[in-house]
């Protein structure tokens, strides 16, 4: 299954071409006749096509033998098994124009995910309504777009690792988190990402100007390269202050003195960064402040 060729690692694949040949050596394990899953529209679709060896399925955003012709977003009340979780909230869509689902994680780019799950389940013949039945009960693993309140305070954990597509992804999903106080609410953690190579500066700034149109009070960047994200925004003008540390271990003494109650915090970047540490330090220290209200 292909599902997203992103520029990652191009330090060792150098640039999109080398992750397309690196990707396309897993049809090198497909026994004869094997079926190939793939996102219609992904870059190097050809390429991939042609390395199948058997019969080709593909999905995608209106397209494909399983597309996604409707997605909604919709809010599903509170999950009580974690605590400090807040509003839960998900995804109904429609396959074929069809076939109904709904996938409870955040994320709409996790309905091309589902899609996916669900042109293999059907090449494997499970029924439609099992596959509905068993999405609607999937969850995330840990710090994969967690999002949780503790005592006023949302965090937005999606700190697994980072490239600039999974980046862009986290900052669509922690943008359309509504504060009551809008922009002044939102507040961005983001770490380096690593292994860019040479277009490690160009990158980064692109990420900083996508920030920059998000409209935020306080944006955090950490690491070497994420200064790069910083000085994008500034460039631009679309944040009220930015500040740069060099380490995981200076962002919670600074984000203790400086977050206010109903502030979304939006934690991303590459997982040698550290920064699932901070999170875990900042909700600890959350749960211990004086009740607001929420």
């Amino acid at each position: 299954v292909i599902t997203e060729i992103a520029p990652a690692h191009l330090e060792g694949l150098g640039d999109l071409e080398g992750v397309v040949a690196a990707k396309a050596e897993i049809f090198d394990g497909v026994v004869p006749g094997g079926v190939a899953f793939l996102r219609h529209g992904v870059y190097g679709f050809e390429r991939f096509a042609a390395r199948a060896t058997g019969p080709l399925s593909t999905f995608g955003w209106g397209a494909g033998d399983f597309a996604v012709t409707d997605c909604q977003r919709v809010i599903l009340g509170r999950d009580s098994r974690d605590r400090g979780a807040c509003a839960e909230y998900g995804y109904h869509f429609t396959i074929n124009g069809s076939e109904n689902f709904l996938l409870p994680v955040p994320g709409r780019h996790n309905v091309l995910n589902a899609a996916a799950a669900v042109a293999v389940a059907r090449d494997l013949g499970v029924s439609w309504e099992v596959i509905r039945s068993q999405l609607a009960t999937c969850r995330l693993p840990p710090l994969r777009l967690s999002v949780t309140e503790e005592n006023g305070f949302v965090f937005v954990d999606d700190t697994y690792n980072a490239n600039p597509v999974s980046m862009e992804a986290a900052i669509c999903e922690w943008e359309s988190l509504k504060g009551q106080d809008g922009a002044d609410s939102r507040v961005a953690v983001l770490g380096d990402m690593l292994e860019m190579g040479p277009d490690s500066r160009r990158v980064h700034a692109e990420i900083g100007k996508r920030v920059s149109r998000v409209g935020a009070r306080l944006l955090v960047t950490v690491g070497s390269e994420s200064s790069w994200i910083g000085e994008a925004c500034r460039t631009e003008g679309g944040m009220a202050e930015t500040v740069h540390f060099g380490s995981a271990g200076e962002v919670l003494p600074f984000l203790t003195r400086r977050l206010k109650p109903g502030d979304h915090v939006l934690f991303k970047g590459s997982r040698r960064i550290g920064l699932d540490a901070s999170v875990k330090a900042l909700r600890e220290w959350a749960r211990g402040q004086p009740s607001n209200g929420y």
